[in-house]
Parts: structure tokens; sequence; C-alpha cells
């Protein structure tokens, strides 16, 4: 049996870039919000174990509370994903209690809507969020292929395909019926007046004959 390697479907960059979006943010966060603060000697070490700590949390954590409380995102406007983000920065200070500390919960709630709003913002920036509007590629694909095909299929909009694509098929089906009738009646059954032959000369062989 053919193994499949590991890290031909580990994307790297991907994890990369996740990880440098947590980390800023994080340390925005921490800079702008009082009450929330790195603690421990080492501080560059502190930023980089708590922002793996918060990629791990938003990896596995988030997504299951997200579901748990999907109905109440919809109503609240997205209130919800603020406080889901105040309680990564909680569970945050759980688990890593000598190197962060979350003081208040006020603040924690504003630390929250300050950490969402700058890791969609970093996301933007580093192109991980898809974007708001539909990318006009399938359109332009679609016009290049419909050229492709024939002058005829030009006269499609996408606007009203159907109308015109039906009205393009039932001439071609109709030029095809007339020509397949001309054909089966070929060659024609009565006689047909060659107006390059004159009459005096198509009479002249059998006058000649009678005279013989």
């Amino acid at each position: 049996m053919k193994r499949i390697p590991l890290l031909r479907h580990f994307n790297w960059r991907a994890l990369l870039m996740r990880f440098l979006v947590n980390f800023f943010a994080l340390l925005f966060t921490v800079g702008i919000i009082p009450h929330v603060a790195f603690k421990g000697p080492n501080r560059p070490l502190t930023w980089v174990i708590v922002a793996a700590g918060l990629g791990i949390l938003n990896a596995f954590v988030k997504p299951i509370l997200q579901l748990i409380m999907l109905r109440f995102i919809f109503v609240s406007y997205g209130l919800v994903v603020v406080l889901i983000n105040s309680l990564m920065l909680w569970l945050l200070s759980v688990l890593f209690h000598n190197r962060f500390v979350v003081d208040k919960v006020f603040w924690a709630l504003i630390a929250g809507a300050v950490l969402g709003i700058l890791s969609n913002a970093f996301e933007n920036l580093l192109g991980l969020a898809p974007p708001i509007l539909a990318d006009p590629t399938p359109l332009l694909r679609e016009e290049m292929d419909i050229a492709a095909t024939g002058p005829l299929e030009l006269l499609v909009r996408h606007d009203e395909p159907d109308a015109r694509l039906v009205a393009s098929e039932a001439g071609d089906a109709e030029r095809r019926e007339t020509t397949g009738a001309a054909e089966r009646h070929w060659p024609p059954l009565g006689p047909v007046d060659d107006p390059a032959i004159p009459e005096e000369d198509a009479a002249t062989p059998a006058t000649q004959g009678g005279g013989a």
C-alpha cells in the first residue's frame, strides 16, 4: 500500500500567516487595552508562547463555541463573537497564568472586541479572508467560452439566455429540415427549362431525326 506523506498536505505558509495574525492582534490588543497584560521576565518568548496558545484555542475551541452559539450570532448582530473572543482571552489567562493576565471582566469584553477587529483586519491584509464581492473571473471565462463556440452564441445574453438560445436552436433545426427535404427530392420530378439552352437548339435533334 502506497503511503501518502503528511508533509505534502501540510500548508506551513497558511499556518505561519495564522500565527502572525494572532501574534500581532494580541500584541496590539495588550498595548491598547488596560488590565490585559503579559507577565514574565522574557517578554519576546512570552509573546510567542501566548500567541501560539491563542492560535490553538482559535483552531480547536473557538469553532465549537461558534457552532453551539450559531443562532445567537445572527440574532445579536455579531455581539456573541465578542463574547467568544473574550472567553478565549480568559482561557488564555487560565492556561498561561504565569505569562498572561486578564484582571477585569469589562476590559476583557473590550479586549475581545478589539481582538476580533484587529484579527479581521490582519486577515484581510494578508489575504486569508475570502473576498466580500464575487470574483468576476468565472463570468469572463464563460464569455470567452461562448465566443469560442461560434458567432450565433454571442447573441445569448446572461440576463435572458433561454429565449435567444431556443430561437437560435429552432432556426438551426428549421434550416436543417429544409435542406434535408430538398436533398430527398433531388432530382426534380417535372421538366426543367434550362435558360442557357435556346428553344430552337433544343428542338433541332428531334427535327433531324424525323427527316431521316
